[in-house]
């Protein structure tokens, strides 16, 4: 509704249901524009105005959404003829429906009844006189067309390259299985049938096909026709290789067939007179290959070659070629040894191969292999100085050949390693065996005492050497020696010791040559000699351990030191000295000494000695046993007597710096020698001991001695 005098402004009135409404407006009107239209003058003001308006609503048409749809073209797009579903959308009215591209319904679809558009979705109103109905969604829907796989048919050729296909056989293979109706067309427009399609006749061509659910139609596929010529010797036949060979041997047949196609084939191979045997293979082309392990002369020929892709199109030589391959039978050479020999040993290499079929063909041997002439040996002895292979080799021709290895393995000659012994001039004969190297335990032993296995030591003397010469191949002789020893004693020295001079070592007296052995004599513990309780020559055997050797004997001689008998003193006349004498017995009595000086005879007399003083003699002899040592001390008794002192009539008390006399107080009871002199001591001791002195008097009178010690008596 559009309000006049107001420009522009329109109202949307939204009715529940066909009738007639009123619609009241209200609305303030300024006089001003009152005046100004009226032209009129004088004072304005608002005024409000209230308008009553009948409207009449009718039935407007109504618009339906649905789907279209159309095939699939293969590229995502199809053709839609909107004009089918118009009696949908306008609800069967006959009512005009119109077709936009856009929800506004401003931009029209000018063709409807062929619309070429991918999946997607329209827009359609429908038109009743002034009255349009509000755009609706029209779904655009694609519809896949049923597929068409492209085949091939094949048939055997009825006559002149041409052949009855029965193109209905396809129907299942172009459908997918489908079951869906298929055409056949003779042009790629498929605007022209294949007829009959159940006996087309052609040659080799292609024709179209297409399948249609009714709705919608395939694309155009090719059917391949193709009439297969049968197989004739000249284009289906065998090769064989090799056609010779020996003994058991495996031959490669080849099948030569016509280029294109693949083949199903039967084969028979064998003879006439263990029979054949039937082979078959399929999908086999041109070039196609097969082993077959045959030990006699066998035929191979070929019968039947039929298609793979048709079975029935299939051809039996009636009178096919036959391929054979002859057997041999050749030699087979085996080594029986390989043989171990020594540097320069000659070896025939002809005694050490055999042909197991001895099929007589000549043997000739190689320092090689592959054998050929130019490393054939000259002769078959052969005599290497390292280990060395070499081949043996019989060819028969035709293949019959077998090579046959040789080791030789060369060794360096050994030398056994032997033992040796010593054995007594007077011994029984010995066994040599114990003296073989374990490794070469038979042999033959040669030189002097020698009988078989045996050495008898009779008549020889030192060292006798043998030799032995091992059975074993590649060995060296070897020689050892056995010292034969003479009977003799051995050089024992003698010894002298003193009684008391200590244990001796026997094994200082033994011989050398003989340093293990048994002591035994008086005296003896092991291989020591206790001096004590022995004297003079002791005899001492030593037995060696050699049992070559005799006892021998070693004298030790125990010698005691010289003794001191009769020992006495001699005082002179004035008994002032005196002279020791004694006399010397044991020991040695050629050599005695006193004080390292030798003496004559056995009795010694020294010479003056003070009286009262010590003595001391060393006594001893040449065997050095001593010394005895003779000591003491002697006194002569003298007659002099100093006399004494009157002790009781003292003490004398003396005042410092005083001379007195004791001469009053001495008992005059001396006993005096002619020579003796009487004097008298002033001494802090008492008794025969003087102690420190003080003065002397030969009267006994004396000054006052100045280092006394006052209060002190002396």
């Amino acid at each position: 509704i559009s309000i006049i005098g107001n420009t522009g402004t329109t109202f949307t009135i939204e009715a529940l249901a066909p009738g007639t409404m009123n619609i009241t407006l209200s609305a303030i009107i300024d006089n001003m524009l009152l005046y100004s239209q009226a032209g009129c003058t004088g004072p304005t003001f608002p005024e409000s105005l209230d308008y009553l308006y009948p409207v009449t609503i009718v039935s407007g048409p109504n618009a339906v959404s649905t789907t279209v749809n159309a095939c699939n073209n293969g590229a995502g797009m199809g053709t839609f003829d909107l004009t089918s579903v118009q009696n949908i959308i306008n609800g069967g009215t006959g009512n005009t429906v119109n077709w936009f591209t856009d929800v506004n319904a401003t931009i029209p679809i000018l063709n409807p009844g062929s619309y070429t558009s991918g999946i997607g979705t329209i827009y359609a109103t429908v038109s009743q006189g002034n009255c349009v109905s509000m755009p609706v969604p029209i779904t655009l829907n694609l519809t896949a067309g049923p597929s068409a796989t492209p085949a091939t048919l094949t048939a055997c050729d009825q006559g002149g390259g041409f052949s009855s296909f029965d193109l209905t056989t396809l129907n299942s293979t172009v459908t997918g299985g489908s079951g869906l109706m298929v055409n056949y067309w003779v042009n790629m427009a498929a605007t022209i049938p294949a007829i009959p399609s159940n006996a087309y006749f052609s040659n080799t061509t292609t024709l179209y096909a297409t399948v249609t659910d009714g709705i919608c139609t395939s694309s155009v596929v090719a059917i391949n026709l193709e009439v297969l010529v049968l197989p004739n010797p000249g284009n289906a036949f065998i090769n064989v290789s090799p056609t010779s060979a020996c003994g058991m041997a495996t031959v490669i047949v080849t099948f030569n067939l016509p280029a294109g196609n693949n083949y199903d084939i039967t084969l028979e191979y064998g003879n006439a007179t263990n029979g054949y045997n039937t082979f078959t293979a399929n999908n086999l082309s041109t070039g196609s290959t097969a082993p077959f392990s045959i030990s006699e002369t066998t035929e191979f020929i070929l019968t039947t070659v039929a298609y793979s892709s048709d079975p029935s199109c299939f051809v039996t030589f009636s009178n096919p070629m036959v391929e054979t391959v002859t057997i041999n039978t050749g030699p087979d050479l085996v080594v029986s040894n390989n043989p171990t020999i020594c540097v320069g040993e000659m070896v025939d290499l002809s005694t050490l191969v055999t042909d197991q079929n001895g099929s007589g063909i000549p043997i000739t041997f190689h320092g090689a292999t592959p054998p050929v002439p130019g490393n054939q040996l000259p002769s078959p002895i052969v005599a290497p100085i390292t280990n060395t292979t070499y081949y043996a080799f019989a060819d028969g021709g035709a293949g019959c050949q077998s090579t046959a290895q040789i080791d030789i393995l060369v060794t360096t000659p050994a030398t056994p390693v032997l033992g040796t012994t010593t054995i007594c001039d007077n011994a029984f004969p010995i066994s040599l065996i114990p003296l073989l190297d374990p490794a070469y335990p038979t042999g033959t032993w040669s030189g002097m005492g020698v009988s078989g296995n045996a050495f008898d030591p009779d008549g020889l003397s030192g060292p006798v050497t043998l030799t032995f010469t091992s059975d074993a191949p590649c060995t060296l002789p070897a020689m050892t020696t056995i010292t034969v020893n003479t009977q003799e004693a051995p050089m024992l020295l003698d010894a002298d010791i003193c009684v008391t001079g200590g244990i001796l070592d026997l094994t200082t007296l033994q011989d050398p040559n003989y340093p293990t052995g048994t002591w035994s004599g008086p005296g003896v513990i092991g291989t020591t000699f206790f001096p004590i309780g022995q004297s003079g020559p002791v005899g001492l055997n030593f037995n060696p351990d050699d049992p070559c050797a005799l006892q021998g004997t070693a004298v030790v001689t125990v010698n005691e030191a010289p003794s001191v008998l009769n020992v006495s003193t001699d005082c002179d006349t004035d008994n002032l000295t005196y002279t020791v004498s004694f006399e010397i017995v044991g020991g040695d009595p050629g050599s005695y000494v006193v004080d390292g000086m030798p003496i004559a005879g056995n009795t010694y007399t020294s010479a003056p000695i003070p009286t009262g003083t010590a003595y001391s003699f060393s006594i001893d002899d040449g065997n050095g046993c001593g010394p005895n040592i003779v000591s003491g001390v002697f006194d002569c008794q003298c007659v002099t007597f100093a006399g004494t002192m009157d002790l009781a009539a003292g003490p004398i008390h003396l005042c410092n710096g005083e001379a007195f006399s004791i001469a009053a107080f001495f008992n005059n009871d001396e006993v005096l020698d002619g020579d003796d002199l009487l004097n008298f001591i002033i001494h802090d001791n008492a008794g025969g001991q003087l102690g420190a002195t003080f003065g002397t008097s030969i009267d006994g009178s004396f000054n006052f001695p100045g280092a006394v010690t006052l209060g002190q008596s002396y």
